[in-house]
Parts: C-alpha cells; structure tokens; sequence
C-alpha cells in the first residue's frame, strides 16, 4: 500500500487535486485583483539551465512540464521487490521526495530503502 495518491505523483497534473487547487487559486487570485501577471521559471538538469519560460503562470507551468517530463521521466517494465533510492539532499523533508518517486516503482508489500545524507536534520521547524 503507498501512503501517496498516484494522481498526486511528481511530475503529474492530470486529475491531480493538489495541481487543481494550485491552478483554481492562481486563477482565482488573478481574476479577483484583476491582475496582470508574468512569471519567470526555469529548468535546471546537472547544473545546465535547460529551459526558460515567461509568461502568464499557468502556461508557463504546462510547458515546463512538457520538457521536464522529456529530461526526468522513466519508464519500468515491472515493479520491484526492493527499490533503492540515492538523492541527495540537504534534509529528510526534501528526501522524501525521493521516497514519493520510489513508492509508484515497488510491489505491493515491497521495501524503499532511501540513502539521503540530511546533512540539514529533518528541516526547518516551520515544516512541522
């Protein structure tokens, strides 16, 4: 059993409801103020800017998504029994990013086993 929905997966906005309620506030907030708005994001992969996008925030989100999906996607033939994941990171909130990614690659009843360095504790008290 994962503890995630797998709607609510990394790199997924279709049928996602935390992506939904992100993009009905931005919607809201903008028609409310009657606001403008122009949002600068970018991609970085092994320390390279790969993409840059401008523009009014949600496009600009989806076409992000379009070419990150390109770069960080994989696909695997089958689950498995044990999956391990290497992510660096400066704490374990940020780590369990990793665990996310593994829980949609491993068994029903199988094991993640996550190697994350944390050199920052568990995160800032903020976070819990």
């Amino acid at each position: 059993m994962t503890l995630f929905k797998s709607e609510c997966r990394m790199g997924n906005i279709d049928n996602n409801i935390s992506i939904q309620d992100i993009r009905e506030i931005v919607k809201t907030l903008i028609e409310q103020h009657d606001a403008r708005v122009f949002v600068i994001d970018a991609i970085m992969h092994k320390g390279q800017f790969v993409g840059i996008f401008a523009g009014e925030p949600l496009t600009v989100h989806e076409n992000g998504l379009k070419q990150l999906s390109q770069i960080r996607d994989v696909s695997i033939s089958q689950k498995a029994d044990l999956v391990i994941v290497a992510k660096p990171s400066v704490n374990f909130y940020q780590a369990g990013k990793g665990i996310n990614a593994a829980s949609h690659c491993v068994k029903e009843g199988g094991e993640i086993l996550l190697l994350a360095e944390c050199p920052e504790g568990f995160g800032p008290d903020d976070y819990y």
